[in-house]
């Protein structure tokens, strides 16, 4: 249970790495290679021909397209601005606790790469007061100020 080890350590700011808006690595960790050898940023891009990198793997490694340049500069920048994130009450756990978004869902779910979708945020909630309660369970007391 990794995500759960991470939130209690988050609570009792235990090994924190503040990543911010750390994105899915797609185009830069891993691609998706299709059947008839097109390449994708990831699984859950694949058929988003919008999306595509290249038509062919063999010609994927010198190509610069637009798209491989967009997943580059998320991968190189380290800190995504996620819209309506600042403004969140529970940022600072989200990036710390799930800390990955998933641009493939935003885009699926919001037609925008840097817009979460309203069901992961209402997950990321119910994990923290769960989470919250469980280290409260624990250490007999609420060591958060979150």
């Amino acid at each position: 249970f990794p995500f759960i080890k991470r939130g209690l350590e988050f609570f009792n700011e235990k090994n924190i790495t503040i990543d911010k808006n750390r994105f899915c690595g797609a185009a830069c960790s891993f691609i998706t290679i299709a059947p008839n050898k097109a390449v994708y940023p990831c699984a859950r891009f694949y058929f988003m021909d919008s999306y595509k990198l290249a038509d062919n793997i063999d010609s994927y490694v010198s190509l610069n397209s637009e798209n491989k340049k967009v997943f580059n500069k998320f991968h190189q920048d380290k800190c995504v601005k996620m819209q309506k994130c600042n403004k969140c009450e529970l940022v600072s756990f989200c990036q710390n606790y799930s800390g990955v978004y998933c641009l493939a869902k935003n885009h699926l779910i919001n037609n925008d790469l840097l817009k979460p979708f309203a069901l992961k945020c209402e997950i990321t909630r119910i994990e923290h007061e769960c989470i919250k309660e469980l280290n409260k369970n624990i250490n007999g007391k609420n060591t958060s100020k979150y």
